[in-house]
């Protein structure tokens, strides 16, 4: 049973570990289990984390079946990979890390071609002028009048499939035909953060300008220096993660030999839940669009119910908190664009640390920036679909190169009658 917050009641615990009261009433005081308090009452509940990790792990030695279960939530690798580690510190692409490429000031360009292949050029230049096909003019036009201007997602996805046609699926398999159609995908993403300005179009990318520059420009916010250097070090952090889901669908269907546009619609559609990217939404609707001094408590009170639910705190992956975050929320503070809602967020953040031990993760630094820089909203996700496009193209072609389908099997299960 998939549950809505971060923490269970008695009888949906007692539920899902199939033990007794007396039971759980061990495992809390022997810290296996947390367990706070109900406000005005004497019941408790307890952490959907730790319940979710003793169903996992069950009694004595796991069945090969039930280890190859885990795996596919937050267990062991089940892929190869020579893209992207994970380790306390963040991920480091090619034994880069990630947080040292981001506040050295290198250009995003040159993370995307060393993610996709393998090469590190520090200095790499602007890439070249990318002429779009004809098909992807007629469904931008069509998208200004008749698109929501704030689905930015699906319009993302819509323009990498429009892409195919241009080149035939069997072109030239080599890193420098790959690299072409990495920037060729950026040309068409790019310029859709323009729909989420007031402008709501397609903006066309300058002569020798940065991505970053033009992801700024095309929001219609300001392109100071600061900005610039705040947004493309966004773009170094959130550019690849290992297997997340969407990567996971991007290497499936490259496994099928899909065309490399496919799978970067295949991983956008996938980005998309509020699981992941939507959370981004999640953030700005219902957390940082009400956020005031006034409000702060009731913010905590969410924050403590639902904050590693809908809001992505506590990440799996670093129980001392997200280094990308980290770095992401410090380059928002020093920006001047709402202040005022930047010390409010500091001081939420602060709070539900000290009180709950809890940590923000990705999507709220994300919204924190882009906001700090005044991007409209929607940016924090079209920003993180722009930066991880990088690490979804290059893990399509490094799974195309292994040449082997993915294809994992399912443990049948009837359905309770």
């Amino acid at each position: 049973m998939k549950y809505r917050h971060d923490y269970l009641s008695r009888d949906e615990t007692l539920s899902a570990l199939g033990v007794t009261a007396k039971t759980l009433y061990s495992y809390v005081s022997r810290g296996k289990i947390q367990s706070i308090p109900v406000p005005g009452t004497h019941r408790h509940l307890y952490a959907r984390a730790d319940v979710d990790a003793m169903v996992a792990r069950g009694r004595g030695r796991v069945p090969r079946a039930v280890t190859a279960a885990t795996s596919m939530h937050w267990g062991e690798p089940i892929v190869a990979t020579s893209i992207t580690r994970i380790d306390e510190h963040g991920p480091r692409y090619r034994s880069h890390a990630a947080v040292e490429l981001a506040t050295q000031g290198y250009p995003f360009e040159a993370i995307v071609e060393l993610l996709v292949t393998g090469t590190w050029n520090p200095l790499a230049e602007p890439w070249p002028m990318i002429e779009l096909p004809e098909r992807l003019h007629a469904l931008l036009h069509l998208h200004a009048e008749l698109g929501p201007p704030d689905d930015i997602g699906n319009l993302m996805a819509m323009c990498a499939l429009a892409l195919n046609g241009h080149e035939m699926p069997d072109g030239p398999q080599c890193a420098h035909g790959d690299l072409r159609r990495v920037q060729r995908v950026y040309h068409a993403l790019v310029g859709c953060i323009g729909f989420l300005s007031t402008s709501r179009a397609y903006i066309p990318r300058r002569p020798n300008e940065r991505l970053a520059a033009w992801a700024l420009r095309a929001s219609g916010a300001s392109t100071t220096r600061s900005a610039i250097e705040a947004i493309n070090a966004l773009l170094i952090v959130c550019a690849d993660h290992e297997l997340t889901p969407a990567t996971l669908a991007a290497r499936a269907a490259a496994s099928t030999s899909a065309p490399l546009f496919n799978s970067v619609a295949a991983a956008i559609c996938t980005h998309l839940g509020t699981s992941v990217g939507g959370a981004t939404y999640v953030v700005e609707r219902r957390l940082v669009a009400r956020l005031s001094g006034a409000t702060h408590n009731d913010h905590l009170d969410r924050i403590r119910a639902e904050g590693k639910t809908l809001y992505g705190f506590n990440h799996p992956l670093y129980p001392n908190g997200d280094p990308r975050a980290q770095v992401l929320l410090g380059l928002a503070a020093k920006q001047a664009h709402n202040a005022s809602r930047a010390k409010a967020m500091a001081r939420l953040l602060a709070d539900a640390n000290e009180r709950f031990q809890l940590t923000p993760g990705l999507a709220l630094s994300l919204v924190a920036l882009t906001q700090a820089v005044g991007m409209p909203g929607g940016s924090a996700a079209a920003l993180w679909m722009v930066a991880r496009t990088s690490g979804w193209c290059a893990h399509a072609i490094e799974q195309r190169e292994q040449a082997f389908m993915l294809r994992p099997r399912a443990t049948y299960r009837p359905a309770d009658v």
